[in-house]
Formats: C-alpha cells, sequence, structure tokens
C-alpha cells in the first residue's frame, strides 16, 4: 500500500504593521506654512508635493516622511488651522455673569467677525484647499470642526432657553453661520460690525423656544 502524503499547510503569516513616521514639529510647521505662502501667491491649483517641498526648503522625500500623500498634507493642514481658529475662539466663550446671555454671544459674535480676527483669514485659506479633498475627507474635516466647538457651544447655550436639539445641531448651526457671515464680508455686502449683527441675531433667534 502507498503511503499518503500529507501536505503541511502553514497559516498565513499576518502583514507587517507599518512603522509609525517620526514627525519632526519642526518640519511640519515648515511645510503648512509653505502651504499656505503658495496658497495665498499662486492659489491652491499651484499645490503640489515638490512645489511645497521646495517652498519649504526640503527634500520631496522628508514631505513623505512626514505625510502619506497631497491629500493627507492638506487634511492636516486644515485641521491643524481650524485648531488655531478655535484656540483663539475660546477666550470670547468665557461669558461673564454681568452680562445677559444674549448680550454675551453678541460680544462672541462681535469678537469672531472684528477685522483683526482669525476668522476672515482662514476662512478663504481653508476654503481653496477645501476644494482639493475628497468628499469624505472634507466631511471629516467638518465633522471635527463641530465637534471641538461642541463642548464652547454646550457651556455658552447653557444660559438661554433652548430648543431641544443635540448639541451637535446646534454646532452645524453655528458653523452655517459662521459661513454666511464670511460670505457675506468676501462679496462685500455688509460690514464687520453689520455681518456680526446679523449672525447674532439669526443665531440666537433661531435657539430661543
Amino acid at each position: 500500500m502507498n503511503d499518503l502524503t500529507v501536505a503541511t499547510i502553514n497559516p498565513p503569516k499576518a502583514p507587517a504593521k507599518p512603522k509609525a513616521k517620526a514627525v519632526n514639529p519642526n518640519t511640519q510647521a515648515a511645510v503648512f506654512q509653505a502651504t499656505e505662502t503658495l496658497v495665498r501667491r499662486d492659489g491652491a491649483s499651484a499645490l503640489s508635493i515638490a512645489a511645497i517641498a521646495a517652498a519649504a526648503g526640503i527634500g520631496v522625500g522628508t514631505v513623505y516622511n512626514h505625510f502619506e500623500d497631497k491629500e493627507d498634507l492638506l487634511f492636516k493642514f486644515i485641521a491643524r488651522r481650524f485648531a488655531e481658529l478655535m484656540d483663539s475662539y475660546r477666550p470670547a466663550f468665557q461669558f461673564t455673569a454681568d452680562k445677559s446671555w444674549a448680550d454675551n454671544w453678541r460680544a462672541l459674535v462681535e469678537k469672531i467677525f472684528a477685522e483683526d480676527s482669525l476668522t476672515i483669514a482662514y476662512a478663504e485659506l481653508s476654503e481653496a484647499v477645501f476644494e482639493l479633498l475628497g468628499a469624505s475627507a472634507r466631511r471629516k474635516l467638518l465633522l471635527q470642526f463641530e465637534n471641538d466647538l461642541s463642548p464652547l457651544l454646550a457651556a455658552g447655550l447653557a444660559g438661554g432657553s433652548l430648543r431641544p436639539w443635540p448639541i451637535q445641531f446646534h454646532a452645524g448651526l453655528f458653523v452655517a453661520y459662521l459661513e454666511a457671515g464670511v460670505r457675506e464680508l468676501r462679496e462685500k455686502r455688509a460690514t464687520h460690525a453689520e455681518v456680526a449683527e446679523l449672525v447674532w441675531r439669526g443665531f440666537t433667534a433661531g435657539h430661543a423656544t
């Protein structure tokens, strides 16, 4: 009788985990600054990994050591600018007891739309880059911005009579008013003070029960 030959089947090896990239904060900051410079000087359509690397004074390989591809770079660029914008908003959300809920909100919106605020500059910058991202990346960024905004709004809205909406809905509404205000300013249809008044009235009225 012939012996049976049994083949030994080895289980497939798990794919090796990609090594975490060592991110140099200074290099990343230089890349983001170069990206902003190129957008403001030449427009978002001029952005490429090679152009950004050249503007930052580093090699293309160094850029890829910090970012997966151009979309990853642009996503993180906008996310960083959104975070900086949020940091600029935080002091304005420190409402004071000597003002009414509505007056505190008026002061907040006036600071956001002040001529020296980051709102307009960053909104125009982010909008230009935003169009280069895919739909899922754009939605993820907006959700991230709304989620970061939610805790600030929750504290700021606590003193008013609010509609029973989830805080994320309030955040989405506030972002929509911010976008509308920026659009009014960019198209020169209203002054900074007029936009602040319109946004304040629209948003606070929309939250009254």
